[in-house]
């Protein structure tokens, strides 16, 4: 069914501090956002892409409402993302976030 089989787990090395996005690996990361963005994108149904429903607003979320959903899920990962690297204010750090981020992107299936 698929072309490659799925990479290994990759689980972060300290569990005993609080995590942060820098201590997971991108790979896994990626993993995990396909795997809830999936559950999202395969329960979008044929008739909502129709007309472009979902960019009805008074109709959208009845006619479109898993469109409206992967939409919202975007909405929230991109602002996690921003949120994490504008927040961090050791400026080394934040470009090593921001490098780990585009290695995230880089993973993703597409």
């Amino acid at each position: 069914m698929f072309s490659h089989p799925p990479p290994k787990p990759v689980i972060p090395t300290n569990m005993s501090t609080p995590l942060s996005l820098l201590d997971i690996d991108p790979t896994e990361i990626a993993r995990q956002l396909t795997l809830i963005e999936f559950g999202l994108y395969r329960s979008i149904m044929p008739q909502e892409c129709l007309g472009q429903a979902w960019t009805k607003t008074a109709t959208r979320h009845e006619k479109a409402p898993n469109i409206m959903a992967m939409i919202a899920r975007f909405n929230q990962v991109s602002r996690w993302i921003a949120t994490e690297i504008v927040k961090e204010t050791n400026i080394r750090r934040r470009g090593d976030l921001l490098n780990h981020v585009i290695n995230i992107a880089a993973v993703c299936p597409f």
